[in-house]
């Protein structure tokens, strides 16, 4: 003898509907990305920075300014949604002749390079310091090429890079834009009719591709299953010099653009030329922003959701479901057993 109540109720029939729905629902999508919880308060004016450790992160409570490792190579995050980011390798600083061949070069990534952090939070914007001494050494190759330039033992002597990250406050204008400025001083110069060289690598992030931007100073990088645009970098046409006599001058900015054939990543070689050469110091900002507007628009249904297994899963759910209603109603519809 069955309890009162034990047969299948409309709420139970609800349940049991529920579940199997569910169960569908998560054999047939995919796992989502994962995402980054938005700090609790919800945007910030300022920027936070974590301790002194790596990773070193600053956040103005919309993205995050990120430097996995002790060295300039950065990755710039949406803080809702840590898929949507673009990453970023600076390379280093080169001597150039005027035949675009490579005299000389400081790699950033050098052994023994000591790169110091500092920041600075100000009412609009954050600023983030790295700092090095590094070391010239010889080098030949050619700079208009996707190839690293071949470094020789020999070394010329020493040059001072200062790199400076502005970090938007999210109640400033262009709030997910990140801007930072290379500056070189005291580079030892082989030639002084030579220009300098600054080299940089965009890496695509899983899901995403790297295309040529609406310049030929900008990239964009797209999500791949609707070409929609994720982030821009993009520079400015002209660099300023300084000369020791405290002279300055405006200097073209040539580029060399090779974006691999899958787009998974772009190495950047910008020449700092049309002035004469023998600057104490050169100093250049390109930008970088994410298109966070990208998170509302959902990408469309991939097209493997529509494959015969995922089909052959959603009709059997679909079946269960039906013949656990109509057994409930059958189940239902029979007298009640006495109490």
């Amino acid at each position: 003898m069955s309890p009162r109540g034990s047969g299948w109720t409309p709420a139970r029939i609800a349940v049991v509907v529920a579940v199997a729905v569910l169960l569908t629902a998560g054999l047939a999508l995919p796992a989502r990305a994962p995402s980054a919880a938005a700090p609790a308060g919800g945007p910030s004016s300022g920027a936070a920075v974590a301790a002194g450790t790596s990773p070193w992160v600053w956040d103005n409570g919309l993205i995050s300014l990120i430097f996995p490792n002790p060295v300039p190579s950065f990755t710039i995050q949406s803080d809702r949604n840590a898929s949507l980011s673009t990453r970023h390798v600076l390379t280093g600083v080169a001597e150039i002749t005027p035949t675009d061949n490579a005299t000389s070069f400081a790699p950033f990534d050098q052994s023994g390079a000591n790169w110091r952090f500092a920041s600075a939070e100000g009412a609009s914007s954050t600023t983030v310091w790295l700092n090095a001494t590094l070391k010239v050494v010889g080098a030949v190759g050619s700079w208009e090429s996707p190839d690293d330039v071949a470094e020789l033992e020999d070394s010329s002597g020493t040059a001072q890079v200062s790199l400076a990250f502005y970090l938007n406050a999210s109640t400033a204008p262009d709030p997910a834009a990140v801007r930072f400025t290379v500056n070189v001083t005291h580079w030892p110069w082989i030639n002084t009719s030579d220009s300098i060289g600054f080299g940089f690598v965009d890496v695509a992030v899983p899901g995403t591709s790297i295309r040529p931007g609406a310049s030929p100073n900008s990239l964009v990088e797209v999500r791949s299953q609707d070409q929609a645009t994720l982030s821009t970098l993009s520079w400015a046409s002209q660099a300023t010099v300084y000369y020791r006599t405290g002279g300055n001058g405006n200097s073209s900015v040539g580029t060399y653009r090779a974006i691999a054939a899958n787009g998974t990543n772009s190495t950047i070689h910008l020449e700092f030329g049309a002035v004469a050469g023998g600057y104490t110091d050169l100093s250049f900002d390109p930008w970088i922003r994410l298109n966070l507007s990208a998170l509302a628009a959902a990408p469309p249904i991939p097209a493997w959701l529509w494959t015969p297994q995922s089909l052959g899963i959603l009709a059997l759910a679909v079946a269960a479901t039906a013949v656990l209603a109509i057994f409930a109603a059958r189940s239902r519809s029979g007298n009640a057993p006495p109490p």
